[in-house]
Parts: C-alpha cells; structure tokens; sequence
C-alpha cells in the first residue's frame, strides 16, 4: 500500500485535465448546500460542480497550467475539506484520496491525513492517470516487477544466507 503512491499513479502533466470527486455521508445530498472547489496557483478548475444524486458525489474538472503541488479546497456549505494536488513530470509520490473512516481506510490511503469524520466529506480523490513501467519495449505493471524483483533476490540470497527452500 505505502509503494502505491509511488508506482500505481503519476502526477498531472501541464496542459492535462483530471477530475476531482468527492463522495459525500450518505446523510448529506448533494444538492442539499452550495459546493466550490477552490484550486492553487498553477491550476485551474474548468467546470462547475456536477452533482451526481445516484452516487452521493460531486465533481469538477481541473486543469494543470504548470508543475507544482498546493492543496485543493472543497466547500460544502459552511464545511470545508482539503486535499493535496500534483503536476509536473518529476518522479514523485501522489496521494490519490484523502478519506475519512476507520483505521482500514487509513491504512488503505496513507498519503494524507484522515478527514475530520464529522465533516460530509467521505472521501476527496483526485483520479490521477495511472503510471507506466516499460521494460524494453513494454508495458509492465509495477507488482509485476516487484514479484519479479522479490522472487529474484530470493533466490540470488538463498545460498548465502543459507536457506533451504
């Protein structure tokens, strides 16, 4: 879970649009108070609120004009709820929720800070696009490597570590 962060998600690139949700307690409607999604400098939110009732969510689309990390700002109603925001080309970690819940979920999205639980945001997610590895000339999931990588130190350590299989 902690590898994630690092290998599952890459940051926005500039001039690239993403979306940001946030899925809300299932006793707050969407519809029930005004939202605003706030951005830092070097993005830019490209459209209102869609509030979708079916999934208890709301959702903007944002744009990255140039690298940079600042903290996005969901307001629902008088409540407010942050979350971290990524561009850039450099090989960093990104946290793609920020969530509230129980330990379980915490522990599922360790990048940031849990969400205050009493707030009626459930979760703050920002869909990253996802990562590629190449290996030569192909595409290669990173736990594809990993169990490689495992399995091979393994067996490269067996003799002198003197394991027996």
């Amino acid at each position: 879970m902690h590898l994630a962060p690092w290998f599952e998600w890459q940051p926005i690139l500039p001039g690239e649009t993403a979306m940001v949700s946030a899925r809300l307690a299932p006793a707050t409607a969407p519809t029930s108070a005004p939202a605003s999604l706030e951005a830092p400098d070097g993005f830019a939110v490209d459209t209102p609120a869609f509030r979708s009732l079916a999934d208890n969510e709301l959702a903007w689309r944002i744009r990255a004009s140039r690298p940079g990390r600042g903290t996005l700002r969901v307001a629902f109603g008088r409540a407010l709820a942050e979350k971290e925001i990524v561009a850039g080309r450099e090989f960093v970690p990104v946290s793609p929720a920020r969530v509230s819940g129980n330990a379980w979920h915490r522990l599922a999205w360790p990048g940031e800070p849990a969400l205050d639980s009493r707030g009626p945001a459930l979760e703050i997610r920002v869909h990253y696009p996802s990562r590629t590895l190449n290996v030569g000339s192909c595409r290669v999931h990173w736990l594809v490597i990993l169990l490689v990588a495992s399995i091979g130190f393994g067996l490269a350590l067996k003799r002198p570590l003197g394991i027996e299989f």
